[in-house]
């Protein structure tokens, strides 16, 4: 699964899941809500990822290296953030059908 970073000045640059740890994310007060997603929310958002369904681009402020301030995506990227760092219960289903991943 890849995301797409923007740098100034707005160029995209494509980054896999599984490096997200190297980054140092910047989340502001001034214009990001505080977390709000509950667990399910947070599944589902895995869920899409495992299944790579699309669930939109964060928008990221280039602050130097490897730094980014979070423009608009805190929900999904500290959601990401959880799952890659096993901070949070997961559920896991039983169903067998459930989709492989390689981030």
């Amino acid at each position: 699964m890849i995301f797409t970073k923007t740098i100034e000045p707005f160029r995209p640059i494509p980054i896999k899941i599984k490096n997200i740890k190297k980054y140092n994310f910047r989340y502001s007060d001034e214009y990001q809500r505080t977390e709000v997603w509950k667990l399910g929310q947070k599944q589902n958002l895995i869920d899409s990822i495992l299944r790579n369904y699309p669930i939109g681009t964060p928008v990221l402020k280039f602050l130097g290296k490897d730094q980014y301030e979070v423009i608009d995506g805190q929900q999904r990227l500290k959601t990401i953030q959880e799952f890659m760092n096993k901070d949070c219960k997961w559920k896991t289903s039983s169903n067998s059908e459930s989709p492989k991943h390689d981030f």
